[in-house]
């Protein structure tokens, strides 16, 4: 039988957002795997998730109001996160409220996740826009540039400490975590977190590092050289690994996010791989038929155009596009025709195309036949 999430909360159907959270956090509390030991906790404390994810949101709700928990409902286990253990069930309620779920939680006295993290803490990333050319773009290239980011002290190596020599914190005394009293929705509790002395380590330098004053970081100007891969587009981003500011206490560094910005080309349009153009010929060419010059990627083609092209006619030019990113073969060059009427005839070439043009039927011109048809139908 499908679940109905009002009676997993314990609230009327009526009850307001505000009621529905406040129910939530005490069940919540009361069934966190951490503290209740009894065997279908940990099954509860996900159910109660999975009502929360679907009340909690106003339209998750209105949709659940009006379908019902049924198999075909797109919430259903929406947003039920990980799992019931730790906190990893926690990633998509962030937007609920402002609440920070992790430290709600810590301050059950659950364990700090804060210190946990403390040993897997990276840097920060960076993020840099990075200038190319139409060309560049399409061809591929080599960018070096120069730019500042956080790295570790060369004198501490990170560590913040003189001589690489450290004692126990006395903040702490060595746990990392600190303790105090806090109000909260579930009134006043003991909250557990991480010691703002020792950043969670434990431990402070003995003699702060002179060059860094402790921090086990510095600003430095990094130069690198990037090979930009040919069908980049506007838009896009690349990450270089480890090339992002470095974190204190000798963590290792975040990435460098490169922005890219393209430049347009004066005469092609670009449009994922394939590349689009709008060329006027003359109607004689149009007529007759002809040879055009195109622009393509890096150089200039010849292409023909048949006899009695019209206004508007399409060209599809194989190949002569963009490389395509991360695959093999181009796209193409689409070309579309536009005829050009001459502006002006002198007397004697008007009197020659008159000619000319004598000797071709009226059926020839089917358009023509067409609206004139259903002219006299009116």
């Amino acid at each position: 039988m499908a679940k109905d999430y009002y009676d997993v909360l314990g609230v009327d159907k009526s009850a307001s957002q505000t009621d529905i959270k406040s129910a939530y956090f005490k069940l919540a509390k009361k069934y966190h795997p951490d503290v209740n030991k009894e065997p279908d906790a940990a099954a509860k404390f996900k159910e109660i998730n999975e009502a929360y994810s679907c009340l909690g949101d106003e339209q998750k709700r209105k949709n659940y109001d009006q379908f019902g928990n049924t198999d075909g409902n797109p919430f259903q286990n929406a947003g039920a996160g990980n799992g019931a253990s730790g906190f990893g069930g926690f990633e998509d309620f962030g937007g609920f409220g402002g609440f920070n779920f992790e430290d709600i939680f810590s301050s059950f006295g659950f364990g700090g996740g804060s210190s946990q993290r403390q040993s897997s803490r990276i840097g920060s990333n960076i993020a840099l826009r990075l200038n190319l050319s139409f060309e560049e773009a399409a061809l591929g290239t080599t960018k070096t540039f120069s730019f500042n980011r956080t790295e570790k002290c060369d004198k501490c190596n990170g560590t913040g400490a003189e001589g690489g020599a450290f004692k126990t914190c006395p903040t702490c005394n060595g746990t990392g975590q600190v303790r105090y009293a806090q109000n909260s929705i579930f009134g006043r509790i003991v909250n557990v977190g991480t010691c703002k002395e020792c950043g969670g380590t434990g431990k402070i330098p003995s003699k702060k590092c002179t060059s860094c004053n402790g921090t086990g970081t510095m600003q430095k100007t990094r130069t690198i050289t990037v090979t930009i891969p040919a069908g980049i587009d506007n838009g896009q981003e690349m990450t270089i690994a480890g090339e992002g500011n470095f974190a204190s206490g000798g963590a290792s560094a975040g990435n460098l996010i490169l922005q890219i910005a393209v430049s347009p080309h004066k005469m092609l349009t670009r449009n994922g791989f394939d590349l689009y153009i709008t060329v006027p010929i003359p109607f004689t060419t149009a007529l007759l038929g002809g040879k055009i010059t195109l622009p393509v990627v890096g150089g200039k083609v010849q292409v023909d155009v048949p006899p009695l092209t019209q206004t508007g006619a399409t060209l599809t030019i194989k190949g002569k596009g963009v490389k395509k990113l991360k695959k093999n073969g181009y796209g193409d060059l689409i070309v579309t025709l536009q005829v050009e009427m001459p502006k002006t005839l002198d007397k004697a070439t008007k009197e020659k195309l008159e000619q000319a043009v004598s000797g071709i039927s009226s059926s020839n011109y089917t358009k023509c036949k067409d609206y004139e048809s259903k002219l006299s139908k009116l």
